[in-house]
């Protein structure tokens, strides 16, 4: 019992030490000198909307400042969150996360000199919604051989339309069918139309006349 509790006692000892030399807690000391003061932020105000990140600079005095000097924090994290691993650096991240005004601050580590930028957070914004006014088709007219297939090469306008998807039906489905991705299939010589029609926009449509024939190549005794 003795052995294993001083083996449970050096793992715990272990643990601590790789913690602590880990690079994302440690900062070594920087022979560049500490700032003197903060001028300004790159922002002094800035609206976001939620979900969005974004990032905040400092500019400090002197030139060649140690940016490890410099702390990052939130007046809110439930509205605005520092997302950079370390708040000790020039620069950070951030995401909104709820409507809201915060205040971000930077300062010198030590000190009260310090920036502040006010971030205000707003709503997402609504897409615009967009419904569908043309449907492009690169062949009007097309050839299919019985038992093969033929796709169909269409466009939706505008490019901008929020919902762009089509439906596909066919004038004659003893001649030709046609699946919902736009697959036409020749099933015996004759004509069908294979109409395009937009879900969002029903009036918008689009037609291919198809013309289903042998294959010069094919043994017609083989379907018989």
């Amino acid at each position: 019992m003795k052995i294993k509790k001083i083996l449970l006692m050096f793992m715990g000892f272990m643990m601590g030490l790789s913690l602590s030399l880990s690079p994302a807690v440690i900062h070594a000391d920087s022979d560049d000198p500490k700032p003197t003061s903060i001028r300004k932020l790159n922002y002094k105000k800035r609206t976001v909307r939620v979900g969005q990140k974004f990032e905040l600079k400092a500019y400090a005095r002197p030139y060649d400042y140690d940016d490890d000097q410099l702390i990052w924090s939130t007046g809110n994290k439930k509205i605005v969150k520092i997302i950079s691993k370390d708040r000790r650096d020039d620069d950070i991240t951030l995401k909104a996360m709820k409507t809201g005004k915060v205040k971000i601050t930077c300062r010198i580590r030590g000190t009260k000199k310090k920036k502040t930028c006010t971030i205000t957070v707003k709503k997402k914004a609504k897409k615009k919604y967009t419904k569908p006014t043309r449907i492009w088709v690169e062949d009007r007219y097309t050839d299919v051989d019985v038992h093969d297939w033929e796709d169909i090469e269409y466009k939706v306008y505008p490019r901008t339309a929020t919902n762009k998807k089509v439906s596909f039906s066919s004038s004659n489905k003893k001649v030709a069918t046609v699946n919902s991705k736009g697959y036409i299939y020749g099933k015996k010589p004759g004509r069908a139309t294979i109409t395009l029609t937009c879900k969002d926009n029903p009036k918008v449509k689009a037609y291919v006349h198809v013309y289903v024939e042998w294959d010069d190549d094919d043994d017609y005794d083989d379907y018989d």
